[in-house]
């Protein structure tokens, strides 16, 4: 069936350049399944991150000793699926509580000796300990889940821990005319707002992409390419039929996982602003881009834009803490705009700086 399940091989192969895939939504398309074919087909050893140990020892439970002395065959990591259909029988293992293996078992599910490991299973939330590794041999990393659930605890600097992770992993490979290590992250989860998106900085262009008729999108000069994954129509049927789709329907549950709709994130404020006849109040820079805040005293709204002024007005650079102090006034004015419906933004971005503020400057 052509098309049915997600195939990262031609994302891989049509965007070679890239360093950073992410590949998210649909939900049961075969995302993890693909990336994990992909390594192991091509013999390549990979990363395979989780956000937190407790994740690496939970997925490392079937391949450990304790399973091993209770006789337990119990499978709890991603290659059970590619097991069944494949032949193989790849499990995962603790070599400590924050570092994993995938190895090849035999037929008594156990761990053949003296061999490679397929792969290494790390913890996001541990970064700073894998310093002293030596992983050059891996040209991927595979992050699962890089959009946290929302019922999961985000960790303070995510995004930029892993990116950490990715020098470590790299290390001098381009000095060395190795080809780039490729970031691969995937997430079932439609949601804009979340560390990673934030820290590569591409909020706005995931809205492009949403806007848009196309289900990629490759931002070449930064060799970043996005996919919002469409399941096929025949896909898309077969899992509306499904009980939980059927009991769900109409919730925002269903629009996020079955719909593939950005069901928790609200777009109502955001569009083009009407700037004639209304007057610069102040400008703010974060994120390398200058905006400016409007105020249409007629109309009693007020609209945040990148398009410039010359008047002299207030500034304030949110790379400094003093000036985050000194906005917080100003931003106080614009989430009551928010709560009365009288305010615009031109990009999600923005609006998205008003309501975290004090998520995003936490001290």
């Amino acid at each position: 069936m052509k098309n049915y399940y997600y195939d990262i091989e031609e994302d891989l192969k049509n965007f070679p350049d890239a360093w950073c895939y992410l590949i998210y939504g649909g939900r049961n398309t075969g995302k993890t399944y693909s990336a994990l074919n992909y390594e192991v087909e091509h013999k390549q050893q990979f990363c395979y991150l989780k956000r937190t140990k407790d994740d690496v020892n939970l997925l490392c439970t079937g391949g450990g000793k304790k399973a091993q002395e209770l006789q337990v065959n119990m499978d709890l990591s991603p290659f059970v699926s590619l097991n069944r259909d494949k032949g193989w029988n790849i499990r995962a293992t603790s070599i400590t509580d924050e570092v994993g293996v995938f190895l090849h078992y035999d037929n008594d599910n156990k761990p053949i000796p003296n061999q490679s490991p397929v792969g290494y299973i790390l913890a996001l939330s541990v970064v700073g300990k894998y310093r002293g590794f030596d992983l050059s041999n891996c040209k991927h990393i595979i992050l699962d889940e890089f959009v946290p659930a929302r019922f999961e605890r985000k960790m303070p600097k995510e995004g930029e821990s892993l990116l950490d992770l990715y020098k470590t992993v790299s290390r001098d490979r381009e000095h060395r005319n190795k080809e780039a290590l490729k970031l691969i992250c995937l997430s079932n989860a439609n949601d804009i707002v979340c560390p990673l998106v934030d820290t590569l900085e591409v909020m706005d262009d995931i809205v492009r992409l949403k806007n848009s008729n196309k289900d990629y999108i490759y931002i070449e000069d930064r060799g970043i390419f996005i996919r919002c994954l469409e399941p096929n129509e025949e896909f898309k049927r077969k899992e509306q039929q499904t009980a939980i789709a059927k009991g769900m329907k109409g919730t925002k549950w269903y629009q996020s996982s079955i719909e593939n709709e950005f069901a928790f994130n609200d777009f109502s404020k955001i569009n083009k602003a009407q700037l004639r006849y209304a007057k610069p109040l102040c400008k703010y820079y974060y994120k390398r881009v200058w905006t400016y805040v409007y105020y249409n005293e007629e109309k009693q709204e007020y609209y945040l834009s990148e398009r410039s002024t010359n008047n002299q007005i207030p500034d304030f650079n949110l790379d400094v803490e003093g000036d985050q102090l000194l906005f917080a006034g100003v931003r106080g004015n614009l989430v009551n705009a928010i709560a009365d419906g009288n305010i615009r933004f031109e990009k999600y971005s923005q609006y998205n700086l008003i309501m975290d503020y004090f998520k995003i400057f936490r001290r």
